[in-house]
């Protein structure tokens, strides 16, 4: 034989419920409340910004090559319009891109001659930048100067162009552009001191 249970009714947190409809017909509370949210997000907007840039300076990253990526036919109109630009190719694999980005970045935004020169780059890895046809076609412009320039601009590992790279463009790779033809190249960067290199070997006599 079953037996059936009486459920107790719940009680009612009268006071709750009385603070409730208190709340709902007061509308300078509900006014005041809102104006303190206001308020409140507004104070937190300089922490949250501060706190961010905090983030972003103690990682140490350089940006240098993103902020100043542009595509293959953006450089063909580059090169076009001024009388000297330098390109820079890179790879975001290439760990000796990696390793002088920050010092490429301090040339070119701190000395002198780095200010006043128009500098780009390419990220040869990024189909969306430059196709492999086109860093082919490259390829060809820069072997012919590469290997008929000074000697003292070269890399010591490689006497000829294709050396570093059978089709393609080797990272890092810097040309300078005069005139809208190419000028001179530089397959790598030393790593002992970037900026003088730039300095005082890529741009000599510039």
């Amino acid at each position: 034989m079953s037996s059936t249970s009486t459920k107790k009714p719940k009680k009612t947190n009268t006071a709750f419920r009385r603070f409730i409809t208190w709340f709902k017909d007061t509308a300078w509370i509900q006014v005041l409340l809102i104006i303190l949210l206001i308020f409140g997000l507004m104070a937190l907007v300089p922490v949250t910004v501060s706190g961010i840039k905090s983030l972003i300076d103690a990682s140490g990253e350089s940006t240098f090559y993103k902020d100043h990526r542009i595509t293959y036919d953006e450089m063909l109109t580059k090169v076009n319009e001024n009388s000297e630009v330098t390109i820079f190719f890179y790879s975001p694999t290439c760990s000796h891109c990696e390793q002088v980005q920050d010092k490429i970045e301090q040339y070119y935004t701190e000395t002198e001659n780095g200010k006043n020169r128009i500098v780009y780059t390419i990220d040869i890895s990024d189909t969306d930048y430059i196709t492999e046809s086109q860093l082919q076609i490259l390829h060809g412009e820069y072997e012919r100067v590469y290997d008929t320039e000074d000697p003292s601009l070269k890399n010591d590992e490689y006497d000829e162009f294709k050396s570093a790279s059978a089709n393609s463009i080797p990272t890092p790779t810097i040309v300078l552009y005069v005139n809208g033809e190419p000028s001179r190249i530089s397959l790598g960067v030393d790593e002992s001191n970037p900026v003088r290199y730039m300095e005082e070997v890529f741009y000599k006599d510039l």
